[in-house]
C-alpha cells in the first residue's frame, strides 16, 4: 500500500500560517516522535470531532505506516459532554463519511475532488488503512482501557468516563489507577491537545 505523502503541502501550509502561531513546538515534538524506539506506543487524548479527529487519524496512520508493529490508542469520551466531543459513535460516523468520499471522490465533496485530481487513490488508500486497523468497542461504553492496549499495529478507540469529568491532569489521584498505569507503563508518548 502507498504512503501518505503530504509533507510538501503540510510544510507550505505551516509556513504560510507560522505568524499566527503563539507557541510552535513542532521541532521538539517531531524530534521526540522520531526518536522513539519503535515499535512504539502513542496515546492521543482526543477532544473534538470533525477536522480535529480527522487530523488525529491522519497522524495515527502516519505513525503506523512508519512502524506497522506500533500501537496507537485514541482516548475518547464515553458520552459527549459538549456537542463537539469525540465519542466512539463519532469515530464510526467519521469512518463512514470518509468511505463515502473515497467511493465517490468527485461527488458532493469539492475539496476532496480537488485532492483526488492531484493525488488519485490517496483518500481510498487512507480510508482502507483505517478500516483495516481501527478497533472500536462493541458498544460506545467499552472496552475497559486496559483492554485497549493489546494488539499492535492497530488504532484502538478507548472510551472512558474519566475524560468527561472535571479533574485536571496535574491531580494524579483524580485519574483512575488503571489509566495512570496504562500511560505510565506502556506509553512512549501521550498527546493532549484541545481546550
Amino acid at each position: 500500500s502507498g504512503g501518505l505523502n503530504t509533507s510538501s503541502a503540510a510544510a507550505s501550509s505551516h509556513a504560510s500560517r507560522k505568524d499566527m502561531i503563539l507557541v510552535d513546538d513542532t521541532e521538539v515534538i517531531t524530534g521526540h516522535m522520531c526518536g522513539l524506539a519503535w515499535p512504539g506506543r502513542v496515546d492521543f487524548i482526543c477532544d473534538n470531532v470533525g477536522a480535529e479527529l480527522l487530523m488525529d487519524l491522519v497522524l495515527a496512520v502516519c505513525l503506523l505506516r512508519r512502524c506497522p508493529a506500533g500501537l496507537v490508542r485514541l482516548h475518547v469520551k464515553d458520552a459527549p459532554l459538549f456537542v463537539s466531543d469525540t465519542t466512539p459513535a463519532d469515530v464510526r460516523a467519521t469512518l463512514a463519511y470518509l468511505r463515502r468520499m473515497a467511493n465517490d471522490p468527485t461527488g458532493d465533496f469539492p475539496r476532496f475532488a480537488a485532492l483526488h485530481r492531484e493525488h488519485p487513490g490517496l483518500l481510498a488508500d487512507f480510508v482502507g488503512f483505517l478500516e483495516e486497523r481501527v478497533v472500536l468497542p462493541l458498544d460506545d461504553h467499552g472496552p475497559a482501557p486496559t483492554e485497549c492496549s493489546r494488539a499492535p499495529g492497530r488504532i484502538h478507540i478507548c472510551p472512558h468516563p474519566f475524560w468527561n469529568g472535571p479533574a485536571f491532569f496535574h491531580e494524579p489521584q483524580a485519574m483512575p489507577a488503571h489509566l495512570r498505569a496504562l500511560f505510565g507503563a506502556s506509553s512512549d508518548a501521550v498527546l493532549v491537545k484541545g481546550d
